[in-house]
């Protein structure tokens, strides 16, 4: 799609944490997008937390 905006921002995880009873683990993801289509002042829309499969 040639009119298609899509930014994320991606952390590492390297201390674990808790944040509203969800545990993150040392070498965990946590994605923010950040620019999209409608949305040009940066800030986050959709938060994503990707885990290592075991």
């Amino acid at each position: 799609m040639a009119q298609h905006v899509e930014a994320w921002e991606v952390f590492l995880v390297t201390t674990p944490f808790v944040f509203d009873e969800v545990a993150f683990s040392t070498g965990d993801l946590l994605a923010y997008v950040r620019r999209e289509n409608g949305n040009d002042v940066s800030m986050a829309t959709q938060f994503r937390h990707l885990q290592r499969l075991p």
